[in-house]
Order: C-alpha cells, then sequence, then structure tokens
C-alpha cells in the first residue's frame, strides 16, 4: 500500500546476564495505528543496510512479535504494502560483547492507505474480461487479503467519458464484478468483498488526452470501516 503517514516511538532496555546469546539483541515489535489500536498481521521487514539481508516479523493478535537482530548492524525497518515496502526508520545495533545479553522494545505507528488503485489490472477494450498481465496483482491482492483476514474492501470500477455515461456505467460495474469473482474464486470470502461501478463520474485525470484517460481507466481498492 501506498500513502502511510509515519510517526517512530522507539524505547530500549539493555540488561546483562553470563549467559551468550551469539551476539544478537532480541527486538520486541508493537505495531499499532495513531489511535492506539492494535495492527495485527502487519509484516515488517528489517534490512541489513551493508548486506540488504532482510529479517521479517508478522504481528500477532496482540500487534507484537520478537524477532533477533544482529549486534554492530544498522537496520532498516520497513512496513510491507500490498505492492511496494514503506520505509520507516533506521536502528543501529550496537556491538553486543561475549556474556551481554540485549533486550529492546520498538514501538511503530503507522496508518495504512484506506484506498489504492490495482496499477497493473487491466481489461480487454470495452470488455469486462481481465488481460493475462493482471493476474499477479491480483494475486498480491488474494495474498493481501489472506493475511488481513479481517479487511472488507470494495473493488471500484472507473472509465474514461469516451462513449455514453449509461454503458460506462455499466461497464465499470461489470468490471467490479470480474476482480470480485477473481477473489471469489481464490477462496476470499463473498462477504468481504462489495464491487461497485462508478462509470466516468469520478475522474482523476484529463479525459482530453490518451494519457488522462488511460489513467481514468482504472480499479481501486478502497479499505471498509
Amino acid at each position: 500500500m501506498r500513502n502511510f503517514l509515519f510517526s517512530i516511538l522507539a524505547s530500549c532496555i539493555f540488561s546483562f546476564s553470563a549467559i551468550a546469546q551469539n551476539q544478537t539483541a532480541t527486538a520486541i515489535v508493537l505495531v499499532t495505528d495513531f489511535q492506539n489500536n492494535i495492527k495485527g498481521g502487519e509484516i515488517i521487514l528489517f534490512q541489513d543496510v551493508d548486506s540488504d539481508a532482510e529479517i521479517q516479523g508478522i504481528t500477532n493478535s496482540e500487534g507484537k512479535f520478537e524477532v533477533q537482530l544482529k549486534g554492530n548492524t544498522t537496520y532498516e525497518i520497513k512496513i510491507k504494502g500490498f505492492s511496494e515496502d514503506e520505509d520507516y526508520s533506521t536502528i543501529p545495533i550496537p556491538e553486543i560483547k561475549e556474556g551481554e545479553k540485549m533486550t529492546f522494545t520498538i514501538d511503530i505507528q503507522f496508518e495504512p492507505a484506506k484506498s489504492f488503485t490495482l496499477e497493473n489490472v487491466h481489461f480487454e477494450t470495452g470488455k469486462a474480461s481481465l488481460k493475462k498481465e493482471s493476474y499477479l496483482e491480483l494475486k498480491e491482492l488474494v495474498e493481501y487479503l489472506e493475511l488481513k483476514e479481517n479487511v472488507q474492501i470494495e473493488i471500484a470500477g472507473h472509465t474514461d467519458d469516451v462513449g455514453e455515461e449509461k454503458p460506462n456505467l455499466i461497464l465499470s460495474q461489470k468490471r467490479a464484478e470480474t476482480v470480485r469473482n477473481y477473489l471469489i474464486s481464490k477462496g476470499i470470502k463473498a462477504t468481504r468483498l462489495k464491487a461497485k461501478g462508478y462509470g466516468e463520474s469520478e475522474p482523476i485525470a484529463d479525459n482530453n488526452t490518451e494519457i488522462g484517460r488511460q489513467k481514468n481507466r482504472r480499479t481501486e481498492v478502497h479499505i471498509l470501516d
């Protein structure tokens, strides 16, 4: 997903014991939104800035997980979105000496976007048939909905203003229903999915240019509360 709003709250607690920890630190991660509601099913990535190696954790029903991070390493924290990862912050892990035990907590707060466009979902001209290249992004949407098992969405179909208004409205509805039916065929519950066509009524670009019309022919996903 795109357009995250970011804020970071981090606190570190260090303790020492006689037990060697293989020079790793335990990070206890808590993820919430800005109203302090817990965020289950969020994937948080820790990317080593030197090697690009990634470690990931998924928040449980309490919005938490634990992860082991190497000492003397700086990690870039990212929040995995629907189609791209969002940079959040960086955190340096100091060198951990033999016999030291290090534990720290990271509180992550963010607000995910409530809507996004399926950039690579396309239909045959004047039809509600999906083009072959659409299925990769729809597969990612299925995986997203499987992870966010309580999320309900609206699939919104939009057209440009070429042709008559009523046929465009009907076409946009059929296209939204095509996407909904595909998701249902992959095991997503129908009760979680709403399809609505908006026709040409909500342009986001100038219909007087081909580039603008192309942008207006789109399928969006709206996260429903």
